[in-house]
Formats: C-alpha cells, sequence, structure tokens
C-alpha cells in the first residue's frame, strides 16, 4: 500500500521512501506538490491524490486500509465547499507556485467569497457564473471580470484534478468575457524627453528611477519591484528574473541608460531590494508618484505605467530594430505579441519591396 510522488523530472510515480528516481536518476524533491495514495485488498484498488501533504496522505492510506479490510468502503463523488477548498489547499498552492497570488486573494475575498464561499462547488452551476458576469458588468470592466473568471476557472480545475470534487466545471459551459488587448499607449518624442526631465530632477529618488527603469529597459512593474542586487550582473550588463508564467530563469541585457539608473541607485540605498517599499520589502504601489510625474510631465493622465512598455518598444521599432529583437527584449514567447509595434518601422513596407529592386537587376532599354 504505497504512497507515490511524481518524479519532476521524468513525471513517472516513485514511492516517498526513494531519494532517487529509479527511472530517470533524478534526485527527487523532499516535499511533493501532489501525493499518490494506492491502497489495494481482496482485488479492490483505490487510489486518491493527495495535495502538499505527506501527513495527510498517510492518514488517508490508513483510514482506506481500514475500510476495505471492513468492507466498509464506499465510492463516492467528493463535493467541497468553496471556501474550505480555496483556504485549505488553493491559497497554499498558489502562494508557492505563482508569484501574482495576492491579486488571486483580492478577487476571492471581493469577488466569489461573498457570493459562493458557504456554497458546496457542485452548487456553482452554469446559470450561476453567467449571472456573477452579468453583475459585473455594470461596475468592473470586462478585463477586471475576466481575471474573477479565470480564478474560478483555477479553482475548478484544480480541485477535479486533486480529486476533492467530480462534477462539472461550469466555466467549461460559460461565455467569458471578450477583452479588447489592442488597446496601446505610445509617447512622442518630445514627451519622452519631458518625462525624463521631470524623473531626474523629481524630488522622490526612488519614484524617479523607477519611471526611468521601466523606459530604459521595458520590464514590467511586477518585475521591477520584486529586483534585487542579486539579479544585476554589472560586469556583463544583464539582469536576471524569473518568467512569470513558467517560473523560469529569464536573462535579459541592460543598456548604458539602465546601468546608469543602477549604479546611481547602489550609492543610494544598502538594501536587497533595488526599488523597496516602505518596509523594506518589495514595492507594492505606484499610483500617487505616477500621477504626479505624468501631470508635471504633460502627459495625458490615462496613459498606463505598464504602456512604457510601448514606449520602449516603439522607439527602438522606429529606429530599426527588429520585431524579432523587440520580442525577446520584451519576454515575449510569441511574435504576435510584438506585431503592433511594426508601423513604426520606417517605410518598412516599402523598404522590404525595394528589396527586390536591389537583388533582381532589369535593363528594360529606352523607349
Amino acid at each position: 500500500m504505497p504512497i507515490y510522488l511524481r518524479c519532476p523530472h521524468c513525471k513517472s510515480d516513485q514511492s516517498v521512501r526513494n531519494k532517487i528516481c529509479k527511472r530517470c536518476g533524478e534526485t527527487l524533491p523532499k516535499q511533493a506538490k501532489t501525493y499518490k495514495v494506492v491502497v489495494k485488498y481482496a482485488g479492490k484498488t483505490i487510489s486518491k491524490h493527495v495535495p502538499n501533504s505527506i501527513e495527510l496522505a498517510k492518514q488517508i492510506e490508513s483510514e482506506l486500509k481500514a475500510q476495505l479490510v471492513k468492507d466498509e468502503y464506499i465510492p463516492h463523488k467528493p463535493d467541497i465547499i468553496l471556501d474550505e477548498f480555496y483556504e485549505k489547499y488553493y491559497l497554499p498552492h498558489i502562494k508557492k507556485t505563482k508569484r501574482s497570488w495576492e491579486a488571486d486573494a483580492s478577487r476571492y475575498r471581493v469577488y466569489l467569497k461573498p457570493r459562493w464561499g458557504n456554497k458546496r462547488l457542485s452548487k456553482i452551476t452554469p446559470y450561476e457564473v453567467e449571472k456573477l458576469i452579468t453583475d459585473l458588468k455594470d461596475s468592473l470592466k470586462p478585463q477586471t471580470i475576466k481575471h474573477i473568471i479565470q480564478l474560478l476557472n483555477r479553482i475548478f480545475n484544480l480541485a477535479i484534478k486533486w480529486e476533492l470534487y467530480m462534477g462539472l466545471n461550469p466555466i467549461s459551459k460559460v461565455e467569458r468575457p471578450k477583452v479588447d488587448n489592442e488597446i496601446i499607449q505610445y509617447l512622442t518624442k518630445s514627451e519622452v524627453k519631458k518625462l525624463i526631465k521631470v524623473c531626474l530632477s523629481y524630488p522622490d529618488r526612488d519614484a524617479g528611477d523607477i519611471v526611468l527603469f521601466a523606459l530604459f529597459t521595458g520590464l514590467r512593474r511586477s518585475d521591477i519591484f520584486g529586483l534585487t542586487w542579486d539579479n544585476i550582473d554589472f560586469d556583463n550588463s544583464t539582469l536576471l528574473i524569473k518568467e512569470r508564467k513558467t517560473g523560469r530563469p529569464k536573462t535579459f541585457p541592460l543598456n548604458q541608460l539602465a546601468l546608469k539608473v543602477l549604479k546611481n541607485r547602489s550609492r543610494l540605498i544598502d538594501n536587497p531590494y533595488i526599488f523597496p517599499g516602505l518596509n523594506g520589502g518589495p514595492r507594492k504601489r505606484f499610483e500617487r508618484p505616477w500621477k504626479k510625474i505624468k501631470e508635471l510631465a504633460g502627459i495625458d493622465p490615462s496613459f498606463r505605467f505598464h504602456s512604457l512598455r510601448h514606449a520602449f518598444a516603439s522607439l527602438l521599432v522606429s529606429h530599426g530594430v527588429g520585431i524579432y529583437e523587440i520580442a525577446k527584449l520584451l519576454g515575449h514567447s510569441d511574435l504576435r505579441m510584438s506585431q503592433r509595434y511594426s508601423h513604426f518601422l520606417p517605410g518598412h513596407l516599402k523598404d522590404a519591396s525595394e528589396t527586390l529592386t536591389k537583388v533582381i537587376k532589369v535593363d528594360f532599354g529606352k523607349k
């Protein structure tokens, strides 16, 4: 009646007693994300997936064995209460696996818990989800509603995966809100110059440096706020961050403008975080200084901090940097995400067409 953990390298089931995977030879983790309990008795086999806890897996193994021996085991379809699943299973899981887990926690607390916290998952029907979407349309943007529905979808999928719920995922029958992701804001060259001037003289040096670093690197705000000095390699002019979705480390080049911001800051602060918050940890908010900096620079109040990525990319493309290079600098895995900047290429379609003129020489003669 073994308990298995899954090898993260070859995905095979291995006994928790093993330190090395018998299939691929790699070292096994001391703590698994999911354990598999398998109990066999009198020709009957029961398997259960248990998240995170080896102690819970051993407890379930003993209970199942006793039930089989006494012939008291009755197969059933688990149907857990939403709050119980979220607090006991989902939240501990995403704290370890999702960088933006606090956003999930906030959406659950504000929108899902008051509505369905005490309900069993089977009672949350497609109709209930459709009604939630309709009720939120008057007060929230489509993108925000989409995030809420995606959170609910992840909760159901994880409960089904861990066999804590065996029913329908209602999101599979719901039409999700449509979001226009093509709304992109840019800055003119004169606006860029004004913004840089304001940031260099802004009294709050942290705020000014954050905006400059975003403009000079095209990094996302969350990545900038999470940067530590250990992420920076001054010798090779690079920085290392973890990809948001995969968690894999990724190296980005640093130009001289970005390096200058960092070198100036290294003389200002003594903290592992490059842009620390008030408590010394990573910074969380930036709305107030960003609003003031835009006002001083004469930039449209609706211009988002995230759009500094677009400003970074558009400036590079307008000076001949290719779409492939832009995709790499922005961390895009899909070139289609970077195609939105193609219209900034100087005469890019005409220049592309004229390439044929250089390749093929034709003498049409005189008429």
